[in-house]
């Protein structure tokens, strides 16, 4: 059996695909999950804090100079925040 997509439907289909190890802002995560059902706001503790360094060795900062602190988020958030849950 053949299945032919359209090239929107394949765009959307590498667009929305889950990658364990991609970073996300970890202030941005915490903030998009305000409004989140418990069970899902429970993974917040849990979700690794590390920083991103540049070329120069020296970790990302914001406007005001302050280290960006990075995540990486669980498939079930990922789900939650793409609409998918």
């Amino acid at each position: 059996m053949k299945l032919l997509i359209t090239e929107n439907q394949l765009k959307m289909l590498v667009s929305e695909y889950y990658d364990h190890s991609q970073v996300y802002v970890r202030e941005k995560i915490v903030k998009g999950l305000k409004h989140a059902p418990g069970h899902i706001k429970s993974y917040i503790r849990d979700l690794p804090r590390f920083y991103v360094r540049d070329e120069q060795g020296e970790p990302y900062k914001d406007e005001m100079g302050n280290k960006i602190i990075f995540t990486r988020i669980p498939q079930i958030m990922y789900d939650w925040f793409h609409g998918n849950y």
